[in-house]
């Protein structure tokens, strides 16, 4: 009878958003991760023996999995509710400074637990990148513990364990350009222009993601290199190789044409809302977590810097060496300072209603920058500090912490849907 009369109620205007359709099933929760760490042991076998098709369908079935545990995992969170019921009730509630949302009506409204369902493919591609990485650098064997160590590390606590679906897939979008500033990916520039412009449309956070997203270039940048290199390719001969410096300076005139007047659009729609929103949330709002200064967060921050140390001292360099002399080492020293700042924002308060928003972007930056490093330093193996301490509390304060579920009377993650899609009520 309760029940019945919940799922009457008009829906609520401040969270909670959901205070039925919801139940605890950690044994159920357990188990399908627990399926994740024994498709992780089955890749490494996979690499280990260099036997490929059975590493593409263990890294299949790891994503499918990651992504049906997140869909029932993120079903209680008060964004994921919210979203879901406005693509019903209130599509005029969407986000109209983020044209992507309106665009995916269609796709939400056909995908079961609709924006849970979405938030389960999202952790799903940000499991995909580590694993797509491993593969590109001959690392098969470490790719399902890359995943489940970004996946699951306490610096993506919002955007993946509290429902932030919407930021979040604007960052992963972003993720091809940050790696190709960073030399990591070869040339597909169309894929990094055709993500970054979604990006562009998926949230109104996109200006400062685009700053972190080219970080990697920034550091890596020469004037003096970059002035000899552009010296260089125009004193080509327009016949030589075929006129390819005129086709190049053609290139550059159309790509101008068309890039300009779009990259002028996609600004023009995100730009006054982004400003409309730092200066409600700098003046105005309060609200804030403490998700960045947890406890789970400085001991993955210590343990980084273990494995840090660890790789330093067995190739005899220090610190200042790598600095100077590695571009990845300082790519992570940036990202390392700026989630130090935005710690310090969040301990004393500081815009820290702006500030605690931008720790997983800064977060997932970092991780992917590790991975990075300890590949160039052929030291696959540091992931393992960083590693046990994300596994270990995300089985601590997460999975055997049954007791913290308040599953019907707060938005909790690992609250799951206590019905078939079907039978949902939005």
């Amino acid at each position: 009878m309760a029940s019945v009369m919940l799922s009457v109620m008009p829906f609520p205007q401040q969270a909670p958003f959901r205070v039925d359709q919801v139940m605890a099933a950690p044994s159920l929760m357990t188990g399908l991760w627990l399926v994740l760490v024994l498709l992780a042991l089955l890749l490494s076998w996979a690499g280990y023996t260099d036997r490929p098709r059975g590493w593409w369908c263990g890294a299949g079935l790891f994503l499918l999995v990651m992504a049906l545990f997140f869909t029932l995992a993120s079903w209680g969170t008060s964004d994921i509710t919210k979203l879901s019921h406005y693509y019903t009730s209130s599509p005029e509630r969407l986000p109209q400074a983020e044209p992507l949302w309106p665009l995916l009506t269609p796709l939400v409204l056909a995908l079961p637990y609709r924006i849970a369902a979405l938030q389960g493919l999202v952790a799903a591609g940000y499991a995909a990148v580590p694993l797509l990485l491993s593969r590109s650098w001959r690392l098969e064997a470490w790719g399902g513990w890359w995943a489940l160590l970004v996946v699951c590390s306490p610096l993506q606590r919002s955007f993946l364990q509290n429902g932030i679906t919407r930021q979040a897939l604007a960052v992963l979008l972003l993720v091809p350009l940050m790696l190709w500033c960073s030399g990591l990916v070869g040339r597909r520039r169309r894929l990094v222009f055709g993500s970054t412009v979604v990006a562009a449309i998926s949230h109104t956070t996109f200006p400062i993601s685009l700053l972190a997203a080219l970080v990697p270039a920034l550091v890596r940048f020469r004037p003096t290199a970059a002035l000899s290199r552009l010296s260089g390719w125009w004193r080509q001969p327009l016949a030589g190789a075929g006129g390819q410096r005129g086709r190049r300076v053609a290139g550059l005139v159309l790509g101008g044409m068309v890039l300009g007047p779009l990259l002028w659009l996609v600004l023009a729609m995100v730009l006054p809302m982004a400003l409309l929103k730092f200066q409600l949330y700098s003046q105005r709002e309060t609200f804030f977590s403490s998700y960045p200064i947890l406890p789970d967060v400085l001991r993955l921050e210590l343990a980084l810097l273990v494995a840090l140390g660890l790789v330093a001292w067995r190739r005899r360099r220090t610190p200042l060496q790598l600095l100077r002399h590695e571009g990845l080492a300082r790519q992570m020293l940036v990202y390392a300072v700026l989630l130090v700042l935005i710690q310090v924002s969040v301990a004393t308060g500081w815009l820290a209603p702006i500030t605690f928003r931008l720790a997983d972007l800064v977060g997932l930056f970092l991780l992917l920058s590790f991975l990075a490093w300890i590949r160039e330093q052929r030291a696959a193996w540091a992931v393992l500090p960083p590693l046990a301490i994300t596994l270990a509390g995300w089985l601590q304060h997460r999975l055997l912490d049954v007791a913290a579920l308040r599953c019907g009377l707060d938005d909790n993650f690992l609250c799951i849907p206590d019905r078939l899609p079907w039978l949902i009520q939005y």
